[in-house]
């Protein structure tokens, strides 16, 4: 398959891919797909796979020219990916934009994100100071405190008593202003 290809890096992670297939080698490509795909083809008064090319062309044309462009988009984009060393982190954006061209040739613009090159430099010898951290009695206790908070359960008393200071309660209020409601809430943490 001869197609002219230019890789265009846009950032460091994401790359432009232009194409150009010339319509000789668009036209054998249609031709291997009608080929794989008329074999199963259905057509009522014909055998599978023996109905004349016309009426399949007819009634399948679009699938056909659609199954073309994807089978030959990912063979580029296989090739280049091979060819480039490239590890593809994302789908590929554009594809939509591909139509089959009724005369000429094919040409589309792909975008895709691969994992970017990173270059390590030297790392052993590099100078670290040791800094000191101080660990005060309050930090202390606001973590613990903060601890507790997060693990704690609520469960009701095992007794009959009154509210006390730290209970949680859960309850239904109504607020009225001249005898209208203006709040009303139910199952509310208190």
């Amino acid at each position: 398959m001869a197609i002219k290809a230019k890789l265009k890096p846009r950032t460091g992670c994401e790359i432009v891919l232009e194409c150009e297939m010339g319509r000789g080698e668009l036209e054998a490509a249609y031709e291997r797909t009608y080929k794989r795909l008329s074999r199963h083809v259905e057509i009522a008064g014909f055998r599978r796979g023996h109905a004349p090319r016309e009426l399949v062309e007819q009634r399948f044309g679009r699938v056909i020219q659609d199954q073309t462009l994807e089978d030959v988009i990912l063979e580029v984009i296989r090739r280049v990916v091979k060819q480039y060393n490239l590890e593809m982190v994302g789908g590929v954006r554009g594809l939509d934009e591909v139509v089959y061209p009724e005369e000429g040739p094919l040409r589309f613009a792909l975008e895709f994100e691969v994992r970017p090159k990173v270059k390590l430099q030297s790392y052993t010898g590099i100078p670290l100071k040791k800094r000191k951290v101080e660990v005060r009695e309050q930090d202390v206790e606001s973590i613990i405190k903060e601890l507790l908070e997060r693990e704690a359960t609520y469960e009701p008393p095992v007794e009959a008593r009154a509210a006390g200071y730290g209970d949680w309660l859960v309850v239904d209020y109504t607020g009225k202003v001249d005898g209208e409601t203006v709040v009303k809430r139910e199952e509310a943490w208190v």
